[in-house]
Order: C-alpha cells, then sequence, then structure tokens
C-alpha cells in the first residue's frame, strides 16, 4: 500500500500527547482502509478517509480523541489543506489492536498541488511542507488540548514511516 504521510500527522499527534509516559501508547502500524466521497471542484479536492490504527493504549486509561485538526502550509507559509478528524474516537485502556480514525481531508487549489511538486510518484513528498494541529483528548472528566505550531511533515513522515516500516518487516 502506498504510503500517506500527510493523513498520518493526525496519528502522530494522538501519540504525543496521550500520556506523559510515551511508552504507554504507541503505534504498530496504520493502513488507510477506505476512501470515500471524494469531491471536486475548481478550488478543492475533498474526501473522507478511514485511517486504520495499530495501536497500544498500555496507560490504564480509556482515552478519547475528541476532535482533531490539522492545517497544512507549503514552504512558502500558504495555507493549502486541513484534516478533520469527523468523530470521536476511543482508545479503551490496556488495548494492543486496531483503531480506526475517520477524516476529512480537503487540499484547496488542487491543481496547485498537483503542479507544485508536493504530489510525487503517488506520495506526497513533505519537505517544505509543515502543520498547525489541534487536538483534544479526554479520559473521564480530564481534558487536555495539544496545539502545536510549525510542525515538519517531513520528519514525522519519516518516523512514521519507520515505525510502520519495522512494523512489516516479515509481511
Amino acid at each position: 500500500m502506498k504510503r500517506i504521510p500527510v493523513i498520518l500527522l493526525i496519528a502522530a499527534a494522538i501519540l504525543s500527547g496521550c500520556s506523559g509516559n510515551k511508552k504507554t501508547v504507541s503505534l504498530k502500524g496504520y493502513d488507510v482502509q477506505e476512501i470515500t466521497g471524494v469531491e471536486f471542484s475548481k478550488n478543492s479536492l475533498g474526501a473522507g478517509l478511514m485511517l486504520n490504527l495499530d495501536i497500544e493504549n498500555q496507560t490504564g486509561r480509556t482515552l478519547i480523541l475528541d476532535s482533531g485538526e490539522a492545517i497544512l502550509y507549503n514552504n512558502t507559509g500558504k495555507k493549502f489543506g486541513e484534516i478533520l478528524i469527523t468523530e470521536p474516537v476511543v482508545l479503551p485502556k490496556n488495548i494492543s489492536g486496531k483503531i480506526n480514525v475517520p477524516l476529512k481531508a480537503t487540499f484547496l487549489n488542487p491543481m496547485n498541488i498537483f503542479s507544485s511538486g508536493f504530489l510525487k510518484n503517488g506520495q506526497f513528498d513533505t519537505k517544505g511542507i509543515t502543520a498547525d494541529i489541534d487536538i483534544t483528548i479526554k479520559s473521564g472528566a480530564l481534558s487536555k488540548k495539544i496545539s502545536k505550531k510549525n510542525v515538519p511533515l517531513d520528519k514525522l513522515a519519516d518516523m512514521l514511516g519507520e515505525t510502520k516500516d519495522k512494523n512489516n518487516e516479515n509481511d
């Protein structure tokens, strides 16, 4: 399956904020399970995506990814897309298994994406692309909002690609 690192920004944000102890929540692998509702207009390209994460939550707490948004920027700082989590996602406590994350991805002015070199050989070239992310995670009555600005996607994509490759070495 083709690697889709832009979509994985959301997954990495989940992992970076679920716990003070980074070893208690981990991503073992991922794949895009389904692409639905592709919408193409003169000014945007959008689609629904179902991201399937192979995840371990060993925190002893059920975590709920209540909301999430990533705004994508090109190397000149111009906004060119956004990714939204469309409904809350439950990460049961002490789970090791698959979790579906429903997303809505929208890319502004899709012709610029194709002509700018962001899409190469069917994959996004993430060099120079950054994202601002906002995610809200709940556990019981507690809620934590995680906001990060100017997250470089190439570093994030490399990290997640290594995670997936290690998980699928024996496939």
